[in-house]
């Protein structure tokens, strides 16, 4: 594969679509070809979340939504920004950090000064 220097339909400016990017797609089964450059993408994306935010923020809802480890019933603000994944209550998540950061990890992040989590 060869980088191909592409249009942006946003800002009109040229940006090139690398082999590497190229090849990476493929590995996921995309074959489009990209529309905008990062930059805009990136904007996009920002504004989208902004969005999201600014909604939840101004029209509160809470949603009942059920933990994944242990099946308790809690309420959250966040139910479409979570994704299914990351539905743990407030017991379960530090259970859960520590499934998934063990604790070398934690302990080589207090060496390097990064905030310290339960041992």
């Amino acid at each position: 594969m060869q980088d191909i220097i592409l249009v942006c339909k946003e800002c009109g400016k040229k940006f090139v679509f690398s082999a590497e990017e190229q090849e990476m797609l493929a590995k996921h089964g995309i074959t489009a070809l990209p529309a905008k450059c990062i930059p805009c993408r990136k904007a996009k994306r920002d504004a989208s979340y902004a969005r999201g935010m600014t909604e939840i923020l101004q029209n509160p809802q809470q949603h009942e939504v059920t933990c994944r480890l242990c099946g308790r019933v809690f309420v959250t603000l966040l139910k479409n920004v979570l994704p299914d994944a990351a539905k743990f209550c407030r017991l379960c998540a530090p259970k859960q950090f520590d499934a998934i950061h063990p604790k070398e990890d934690i302990a080589l992040n207090q060496g390097l000064g990064y905030p310290k989590y339960k041992a």
